[in-house]
């Protein structure tokens, strides 16, 4: 019987968190190659502040049938099962290695060879109320399915489905991943029906990207409520040195909100450890232009003639919340480490809800951080 497992001082909760229950547990074998293993936990009971939440049983078996190994998790909450070759102390190698071929996520120093592999794996995870309290944020979903094969010979194929999540305020509908390998390169579809939360509304969103060669080409689609098009962006991700990446987008594929956009064809995005880098990333549709370019530490945001709905409209896929015509500048230093800004903005025709408000200019100071000094001035009717 174990009186009490407090998971918060072992930094393994972001929260007091406390397991108890009674284990029963026969592990014969134990080495890195092999786990043979029945262990039972039964009176189990979670305790995350004032919750109080028990569980019937939980059963963990791993053990061989032949040539095949198995691991097995039985719960109120899920269940779970790992099938085939494999050493159970490499599986989180294993993972990672079926993604290194395509889009490296570690220093070439730290791969290591591993011995073949060729499993199964399959979970359900039901809505319980033991979740609800181990993840903060969660309020509720539907049941999520996930399903797939590793193999050293023909790479990871996997998929996960779940009808509904509310997270973190957020409710995410119609989930659907699916990932596998396709010759030499890694491809993801993601389809998500809706996503709702505070201040936005998405609806049918569809991600295709194909990783090979330290490049990531994707496209990502958002229709409006009537299922037609209203943004598209198409674009490279590479990784030319390990943690610093590149972003390219297509220049004659860009859509925002309903309208075709144009891009430099040179255009690049650099992300590194410290900074965003801007080169040549200019877009533009008729009058309306928005620029990024960095000069030295700083990154210029501009803006020409640029309509407040092409951003406010992606929050809204069936209405528009503010609108206006946009000129001026923003300039940001130390984006990724402690941000601060300056802007110089003039707003003509603005409006909200349909409700016009006039002119603004806005004027923001935050060249200290945490400090903003601030002046908006606006010429609404009446004033």
């Amino acid at each position: 019987m174990i009186d009490s497992v407090k998971l918060f001082p072992l930094h393994l909760t972001t929260e007091p968190f406390i397991v108890r229950g009674k284990i029963t547990a026969d592990v014969p074998v134990m080495n890195a190659n092999t786990l043979e293993a029945n262990v039972l936990m039964t009176k189990a009971l979670f305790v995350s502040s004032s919750q109080r939440l028990p569980l019937d049983t939980i059963q963990f078996i791993s053990g061989r049938n032949d040539s095949v190994q198995f691991m097995q998790l039985n719960s109120d909450v899920a269940t779970a099962r790992i099938s085939g070759q494999y050493r159970y102390t490499d599986l989180a190698q294993i993972f990672q290695n079926a993604v290194e071929p395509y889009f490296s996520v570690t220093p070439a120093a730290n791969k290591t060879s591993l011995p073949p592999y060729n499993f199964t794996f399959i979970a359900d995870i039901g809505n319980a109320p033991v979740l609800v309290a181990f993840i903060p944020g969660l309020k509720s979903f539907d049941p999520i399915h996930i399903t797939g094969r590793v193999s050293s010979g023909q790479g990871l194929e996997g998929s996960l489905t779940t009808a509904h999540i509310i997270y973190g305020g957020n409710e995410i509908n119609g989930l659907s991943l699916n990932l596998g390998t396709a010759g030499q390169a890694l491809r993801l579809t993601a389809d998500m029906q809706r996503l709702k939360g505070i201040g936005f509304d998405i609806y049918h969103t569809r991600l295709n990207a194909t990783a090979s060669n330290n490049k990531i080409n994707f496209d990502l689609n958002i229709d409006d409520k009537g299922g037609r098009n209203k943004y598209f962006v198409g674009g490279v991700l590479n990784q030319p040195a390990n943690g610093r990446y590149m972003l390219n987008l297509r220049p004659d594929s860009l859509l925002l909100n309903y309208e075709k956009w144009t891009l430099s064809p040179n255009n690049s995005l650099t992300i590194t450890k410290d900074n965003i880098i801007a080169s040549n990333f200019i877009l533009q549709n008729g009058q309306q232009r928005l620029s990024l370019q960095s000069e030295g530490e700083a990154l210029n945001a501009g803006f020409t003639n640029f309509q407040l709905s092409t951003i406010t409209a992606f929050t809204k896929s069936d209405s528009l919340l503010v609108n206006g015509s946009m000129n001026g500048t923003v300039v940001f230093r130390n984006i990724l480490r402690q941000p601060v800004f300056t802007s110089n903005l003039t707003i003509s025709d603005l409006s909200m809800k349909g409700d016009t408000l006039g002119n603004a200019t806005i004027r923001i100071d935050n060249t200290s951080a945490n400090r903003y000094n601030t002046a908006c001035n606006d010429n609404r009717p009446g004033k």
